[in-house]
């Protein structure tokens, strides 16, 4: 009983740590600027309580990256096991459940690039079997520079709505991008085939 009570009291205290920082996030413009003292006096918690759970400021950021990586990773695997293949529905899902101010500081231009590509980077070989079984004489080479080309984009996109506040509805964008990968895997099936020809006359 007492151990239920000290985890359920340590899942409390995270948990208010956690949304002190994200109330100093909206009236700061960087993470940098939010000190362990302003975290503690607003929450009314000791320093010592505070560094029981994290290390620093920086450490709870990472935690709650790490959070929302694990989060996204879920979705999309639980989209997978649907049949689905576009990872971008599931990614903007999880963002836009996200507290804007905490997405905005996980995701900036030092970590957001990270973040994302180890995202498409867990499903590359997910996808891989599903693209050259659609595209015949699709080499496992081509292959990664046509994954790493969509998803570089994909991300680019992310990036920029987040940065622009995320207040854009990402149905617009969701169908604009997926109508430009439509057309580019159908131009990458017709230079597939023709490099597959000339490579048969030689």
């Amino acid at each position: 009983m007492a151990g239920r009570k000290r985890n359920y009291r340590s899942v409390c205290t995270k948990k208010l740590i956690k949304q002190t920082f994200l109330e100093l996030l909206k009236d700061q413009e960087k993470v940098e600027r939010i000190k362990v003292t302003d975290i503690c006096r607003i929450a009314q918690i000791t320093r010592g309580t505070f560094y029981r759970y994290y290390q620093s400021v920086s450490d709870l950021l990472d935690q709650l990256r790490i959070e929302l990586f694990q989060q996204t990773i879920t979705l999309v695997k639980q989209r997978f096991e649907k049949g689905e293949r576009n990872l971008l529905p599931a990614i903007f899902e999880v963002l836009k459940q996200n507290d804007v101010n905490l997405v905005k500081a996980t995701m900036n231009h030092e970590y957001g690039q990270s973040f994302l590509e180890n995202v498409f980077k867990s499903y590359r070989e997910a996808i891989r079997p599903t693209l050259k079984q659609k595209i015949a004489y699709l080499t496992d080479n081509q292959f990664d520079y046509y994954y790493s080309y969509v998803s570089n984009g994909i991300i680019g996109v992310i990036l920029a709505w987040i940065d622009k506040g995320m207040y854009q509805e990402t149905d617009v964008l969701e169908k604009i991008i997926v109508e430009m990968i439509f057309q580019s895997e159908k131009q990458l099936a017709y230079e597939v085939k023709k490099l597959a020809r000339l490579s048969n006359k030689k």
